[in-house]
């Protein structure tokens, strides 16, 4: 048996037990970090579509510690795994694209398999919602548009 599965079994035995491997593990290998960084790179290499599962999942809850919640994602939901995450990335042939953006179709639904698509990120750039006035422009009354606020003349 190899140290790892066999720390893998001690694990499940030992439910209580687990900060102190955490604690011994972590804090005798002072390489830890990078090992868990060099371990995400290869599985965002070979897993490209679980860079979109990350992205969706602190879009909706709100970053790493739900801090950052945006109130545009309040009511959206995530109904998709990372299984049909990769069904939708071999649907819309997203290997062969550029730079592919996951895109929801009807920008009011949640992320399911149906109302999903991957698409350019250039074109999903251009699906700009709402995208209000841009500072320098003026209105028909004389008004401008600065970058926070409008001046009057």
């Amino acid at each position: 048996m190899d140290k790892k599965t066999y720390l893998k079994e001690w694990m499940l035995r030992n439910p209580g037990k687990r900060k102190e491997y955490q604690d011994r593990y972590v804090k005798n290998n002072p390489n830890f970090k990078t090992m868990v960084s060099e371990w995400r790179k290869k599985r965002r290499r070979e897993q490209p579509w679980i860079r979109t599962y990350e992205g969706i999942y602190r879009r909706i809850n709100g970053g790493k510690n739900g801090k950052y919640k945006q109130l545009r994602y309040a009511s959206v939901k995530m109904m998709m795994n990372p299984t049909q995450i990769r069904d939708l990335w071999i649907r819309d042939s997203a290997f062969l694209m550029k730079n592919p953006s996951i895109d929801r179709i009807n920008p009011e639904g949640d992320y399911s398999f149906d109302n999903c698509r991957y698409i350019e990120m250039t074109e999903n750039r251009r699906n700009v919602r709402n995208p209000g006035p841009k500072p320098g422009c003026v209105y028909k009354d004389g008004r401008i548009c600065n970058k926070r606020n409008i001046i009057t003349p």
